[in-house]
């Protein structure tokens, strides 16, 4: 699905089966800005499966994802799009919580990376110095994590490095 113009706004894609074997998922260029992506389930793509080129204020939210190797093409963002905000930094992770660093006030979503599919476990926010904690009932021992953060204008950034929970 590619979605170009600097005046194509205000889009929602949401609750879709997004499959596209020979390209992205969903691109994002020349601008196309202030659009939100959020609890589709996309299949394999030959490219990155979420492209943001330019433009700024695309929310991409609590999406599931295919399972790959190279977590890097999940979401790439290009030529400053979505700003190219930073991921979120893991500083320690237990059997139930996940603590680090974002950006002030910064929305920070923890997917889960499991045999199939990447699937978003929930949300925390980051405090004024960018400090998070996530809390989570059942065990993330053996598990392997990746976040984004979103920020107050919708930036959402490309995925952390995967992090392996002792």
């Amino acid at each position: 699905m590619r979605i170009t113009n600097r005046g194509i706004q205000d889009c929602y894609i949401a609750g879709n089966f997004i499959d596209n074997p020979n390209g992205a998922g969903i691109y994002f260029e020349d601008g196309a800005s202030h659009n939100f992506v959020q609890q589709n389930t996309f299949s394999k793509t030959r490219y990155s499966t979420i492209r943001v080129d330019y433009g700024t204020g695309n929310a991409i939210l609590s999406n599931t994802f295919p399972y790959m190797n190279n977590t890097d093409e999940l979401i790439l963002l290009l030529e400053g799009g979505n700003l190219e905000l930073s991921a979120p930094v893991v500083e320690t992770a237990k059997d139930r919580s996940v603590s680090g660093m974002a950006g002030p006030y910064d929305c920070v979503e923890i997917y889960l990376i499991d045999k199939a599919n990447i699937i978003s476990l929930g949300f925390t926010y980051a405090d004024a110095e960018g400090r998070f904690a996530f809390v989570r009932e059942q065990t993330l021992s053996g598990s392997k994590i990746i976040l984004i953060a979103t920020d107050k204008a919708c930036n959402t950034s490309a995925f952390s490095k995967p992090y392996r929970i002792g």
